[in-house]
């Protein structure tokens, strides 16, 4: 079905497929860009194999804290501290065979997801000549930390989430997490 359907995005645009979505699905087609290719063929997805708009599905669903006493914390640490860490890791990639491991990737077929994967972009520019490994190693550092600040920029903006800020000993931050979920039940 999906690859019927991109076929057929191919051929026509994405913009035939999502005028199909908001036929069938206009509620859940207007939470979607119409250029937003993969949104679209999971919406036709669904509705092709469930039956049922996904928005009638998504009504339909049970939210996990209605089932359970669900607490969420979220880690954070001084951004700075964290930039260091996340550069630190890439140097790790690279020593651990980051660009042995991107190019035996290069010889698959990837889906256009996993070409966009952290990593691979920055990699394959190496590997295809157009920067040098210096370039590819800054070029993730970056991206990485800007993927970092995206992240925490979305969950941020999710209130059931409780922040504890990472200490230096994890013993401790696990001590302030379950202080927090014992202080939040009272």
């Amino acid at each position: 079905m999906r690859r019927r359907l991109y076929v057929l995005a191919k051929r026509y645009g994405s913009i035939y497929l999502y005028k199909r979505l908001k036929k069938k699905d206009p509620e859940t087609a207007n939470n979607i860009h119409p250029n937003d290719l993969r949104r679209i063929v999971r919406g036709l997805e669904i509705l092709h194999l469930e039956g049922l708009p996904s928005s009638i599905l998504k009504k339909n669903t049970i939210p996990l804290e209605d089932k359970f006493n669900v607490r969420i914390f979220g880690l954070t640490i001084e951004r700075s501290r964290l930039y260091e860490r996340l550069d630190r890791r890439v140097d790790e990639m690279f020593g651990q065979g980051i660009v042995e491991e991107v190019k035996a990737l290069c010889k698959k077929r990837l889906s256009q997801t996993a070409k966009q994967a952290l990593g691979y972009k920055e990699i394959k520019g190496y590997l295809d000549g157009r920067y040098s490994i210096e370039e590819a190693k800054r070029l993730l550092k970056r991206n990485t930390r800007r993927f970092a600040k995206r992240q925490l920029t979305w969950f941020r903006k999710d209130k059931r989430i409780r922040w504890v800020e990472m200490q230096e000993n994890i013993e401790d931050t696990i001590k302030e997490i379950l202080w927090n979920g014992q202080s939040s039940s009272q």
